[in-house]
C-alpha cells in the first residue's frame, strides 16, 4: 500500500486531492466507524491512528485482494417450522394450540443433565394439553411435540422469573456511578467485517455513542484462554466475577463459567439445548443467546449485575445485524445504557482462511472488535478518564486491555485515580504480561508489540520497519507519474475543475512491511510506501512489488484544508456538494 502525501490546489485554492486504490477511502477517515472520541490534532487532516510508533495497516473493508472471497450469505434454515402446532410462552406458562386434525402429543422436559450430543433428557416429561396454559416447574426446559411417532416441533425455554424466585440472594442497586456490566462475547468478527457486513449495528453504535478501538490486536489462537483472560488475571486479587459478586453484591448471569465465578443464573444447559431445536442453525442459536442476554439486562436495570454471554459463531448472516441493532434500541428505551457499561468484544477477527492467503485476510484474522458504551453520567463525572478512553481509541490494545477496562469499572469509585505512565511502566507491564486500563491510563503512543508482548505471528504493527532512503530523483519520478495520472483523470472526468497545481516539497521515502511471519504464505507481497510532500495531506493506495507502481488502481479523493465544513470525499461528490457558490459559504 502506498501512502502518498500530495497537494493539488484548485483554482479556488481551497481543496486537496489525493489518490486511493479503490472507492472506500472514507473508511480511513472514520476508521473506527464511529465519529466520537477521536483526538483532533490541529492542522492535520490525517487520522490520529497514524500517530503511533506501531505503524498500523489501515485497510478498506473492500480491499481488492478479498473481493473474490466476499459472498452475500443467504440464510437457509434446516427446515420449515411445522404449521400444525403453535407454542406460546405467556407469563411463565406454556400454552399449545393444535392446528391439525391429526393426533399430536406434546411434553415439557427438564433440561437439567441434558446431553446435547445424545439429545437425551434425564427427568420425566410433563404432558401438555391443547389450549390449557400450564406453569412448568423447571427453569430450563424444552417443549417437544410428536405426530405419528415423528418429532414435528421442539423449542428450548429459559424461565428467568422462576429462576429468580428460587434465589435468596438480593442484589445491590445499580446506579450510574456504580454501574452494572454487560458483556457480549462473539467468537469471531473483525473490525473491517463489522463495517462491511453490519451497517445497522454500525449506525446504532454511532447513534448511541459507543467507543470503538480499531487498533485491536489478538494475542493468541486459544479462544478459551483469550475469553478467560478477559475476566481474570493471576496477579489481580479476585476475578471480575468474584469482585462483582462478593464485594459489590451483584448478580452474575452467564452461559459459561469463564467470568471467574459460577453464574447465579446458569443457562448453560438451555444454551446447549438450542442446537437441537426445530430448524435450528448457527444464526438462530446466536439470536436467542443475544436476546436472552438483552432480556436479563432489561429485567435487572435497577439491580447490580454482571452478564456475560459467549456466542460461538464463526459465520454470520445479516440476521445478526437486525438482532443486535434491535437490542441496542431496546437498551435505550429501557434505560439500560444509563446504568450499565455495555461491551461487545470478539475473541478473534475473521476465522483463519476465510479470505484464503490474501494479505488483507491475514490482517483481518488478527483484528477483533471492541465496542464500549459508557453511561452519560460517568462521562460528566470522570473528565480525565474520558479523555484517556477517547484518546486510547487510537492506540494499540489487546484482550489484556479489555480485562483492565472491565476491571476498572467493576472497581469504580468516586476517588478512582488516574494511573500515570512512569519510566519503567511499559517494561513492568511487559514483564508481568499485564494490560493497561484504557479508562485510567493514557496508553503511550510508542507502545508496540514488544511491550505487550505480542508474538510475531500475531503482531500487526509493522515492527520490522525498513527505512529506505532513495535519492530524490527516483522519489520525484514516482511522484511525478502519480501526479500526471491524477491530473489527467481529474481534468478529463470532472468538469467542475479547470486547473490543478502540484506543490512540491523534497523528502525521502520510507517503506514499511508487515513482519515475515504474517506475510508468509500470502499470495502477494505488499509494501507500505510513504511520500512526504505536504504535511497537512495524506493519500494512499495499495502497492504490490510485482506491479512496478501500478497507478491504474488509484482514485481521486478530496479533503478540505480550510475547515469550511465541506468534506465531500470523492471528486464527484465535491463537484455536486462543495464547488462554486456552496463552497466556502457553509
Amino acid at each position: 500500500m502506498i501512502q502518498a502525501l500530495l497537494l493539488l490546489a484548485s483554482v479556488l485554492g481551497a481543496s486537496v486531492y489525493y489518490w486511493q486504490h479503490n472507492k472506500e477511502w472514507s473508511y480511513v477517515q472514520t476508521l473506527d466507524g464511529i465519529d466520537r472520541g477521536e483526538v483532533i490534532l490541529p492542522n492535520y487532516n490525517v487520522h490520529p491512528i497514524l500517530y503511533n510508533e506501531c505503524a498500523w495497516p489501515i485497510l478498506d473493508p473492500y480491499e481488492p485482494d478479498i473481493l473474490k472471497y466476499i459472498k452475500k450469505r443467504k440464510r437457509r434454515l434446516a427446515c420449515r417450522p411445522s404449521t400444525d402446532v403453535e407454542v406460546e410462552w405467556l407469563d411463565s406458562k406454556i400454552q399449545i394450540t393444535l392446528k391439525s386434525d391429526l393426533a399430536m402429543s406434546c411434553v415439557a422436559s427438564d433440561l437439567s443433565g441434558f446431553s446435547a450430543n445424545d439429545d437425551v433428557f434425564v427427568s420425566p416429561a410433563i404432558k401438555l394439553e391443547a389450549d390449557l396454559p400450564l406453569e412448568i416447574p423447571y427453569t430450563n426446559f424444552a417443549v417437544e411435540c410428536e405426530q405419528n411417532g415423528k418429532r414435528v416441533y421442539r423449542k428450548s425455554f429459559y424461565n428467568y422469573k422462576k429462576d429468580q424466585a428460587t434465589k435468596e440472594f438480593e442484589a445491590m442497586e445499580s446506579t450510574p456511578t456504580s454501574p452494572s456490566i454487560a458483556v457480549l462475547y462473539l467468537r469471531s468478527m473483525s473490525h473491517s467485517q463489522l463495517q462491511r457486513e453490519f451497517p445497522k449495528i454500525v449506525k446504532s453504535t454511532r447513534k448511541f455513542g459507543f467507543y470503538s478501538f480499531p487498533m485491536f490486536n489478538k494475542i493468541s489462537d486459544n479462544i478459551t484462554d483469550v475469553v478467560n483472560g478477559t475476566f481474570w488475571h493471576d496477579e489481580v486479587r479476585l476475578t471480575v466475577g468474584q469482585y462483582m459478586r462478593n464485594e459489590r453484591y451483584c448478580k452474575v448471569f452467564s452461559n459459561t463459567n469463564l467470568s471467574g465465578i459460577p453464574s447465579d443464573y446458569d443457562i448453560s444447559n438451555w444454551a446447549q439445548s438450542l442446537k437441537s431445536d426445530s430448524c435450528s442453525d448457527e444464526d438462530s442459536v446466536a439470536e436467542r443467546l443475544i436476546e436472552q442476554w438483552a432480556q436479563f439486562s432489561i429485567q435487572n436495570t435497577d439491580h447490580c449485575y454482571l452478564s456475560h454471554i459467549f456466542v460461538n459463531n464463526t459465520i454470520w448472516s445479516k440476521s445478526l445485524d437486525d438482532t443486535l441493532s434491535s437490542v441496542f434500541d431496546q437498551f435505550q428505551l429501557n434505560e439500560v445504557f444509563k446504568k450499565t457499561l455495555v461491551v461487545v468484544v470478539s475473541a478473534e477477527g475473521i476465522p483463519v482462511g476465510t479470505f484464503g492467503n490474501s494479505y488483507t485476510g491475514k490482517v483481518e484474522e488478527r483484528n477483533p472488535i471492541l465496542l464500549a458504551h459508557i453511561p452519560d453520567k460517568l462521562k460528566k463525572m470522570y473528565n480525565d478518564h474520558m479523555f484517556h478512553l477517547e484518546s486510547n481509541q487510537n492506540r494499540l490494545i489487546t484482550h489484556l486491555e479489555v480485562f483492565d477496562l472491565i476491571n476498572s469499572f467493576a472497581r469504580l469509585s468516586k476517588d478512582q485515580g488516574i494511573v500515570p505512565v512512569r519510566d519503567d511502566f511499559m517494561e513492568w507491564k511487559r514483564e508481568h504480561v499485564r494490560g493497561i486500563s484504557p479508562w485510567q491510563t493514557l496508553i503511550p503512543f510508542n507502545r508496540t508489540c514488544y511491550h505487550v508482548p505480542i508474538a510475531d505471528e500475531f503482531c500487526l504493527c509493522m515492527q520490522h520497519k525498513i527505512d529506505i532512503e532513495k535519492d530524490y530523483n527516483q522519489t520525484y519520478a514516482i511522484a511525478s507519474r502519480l501526479y500526471d495520472k491524477m491530473e489527467s483523470d481529474i481534468l478529463t472526468n470532472y468538469t467542475c475543475m479547470q486547473e490543478t497545481t502540484w506543490i512540491e516539497k523534497r523528502n525521502y521515502t520510507s517503506v514499511y512491511n508487515l513482519n515475515e511471519k504474517i506475510l508468509n504464505g500470502t499470495e502477494e507481497y505488499i509494501e507500505f510506501l510513504y511520500f512526504g510532500f505536504f504535511v497537512n495531506v495524506m493519500g494512499q493506495f495499495k502497492h504490490n512489488l510485482k506491479d512496478d507502481y501500478n497507478f491504474d488502481r488509484t482514485y481521486p479523493y478530496v479533503t478540505d484544508t480550510l475547515k469550511s465544513g465541506c468534506l465531500a470525499g470523492y471528486m464527484e461528490r465535491f463537484c455536486e456538494m462543495c464547488h462554486g457558490a456552496h463552497f466556502l459559504t457553509s
